[in-house]
């Protein structure tokens, strides 16, 4: 399924960004689209926001930046079979 094999990607890539993120970004909201970090916000809106304003219908992922790793926050699409 599509949406399994996005969630894989962009929650990999957030886990290999998550140590330069703490140092400079704790606390914070991230927006990635693929293995790209699109934004760092002060709020989960604002991220959210920011996705459906920058990918449309596509989907997306935010997450709080935090030094533990913490379950999966948001995506903007889950499509269940």
């Amino acid at each position: 399924m599509q949406t399994t094999n996005f969630l894989t990607t962009e929650t990999r890539f957030f886990e290999s960004k998550l140590p330069e993120l703490v140092k400079s970004d704790v606390g914070r909201f991230v927006l990635i689209k693929g293995e790209e970090i699109k934004g760092v916000f002060e709020s989960q809106l604002d991220a959210i926001k920011a996705g459906y304003e920058l990918f449309k219908g596509d989907a997306f992922f935010v997450t709080q930046i935090l030094p533990v790793l913490q379950p999966l926050d948001f995506t903007s699409s889950i499509f269940l079979a």
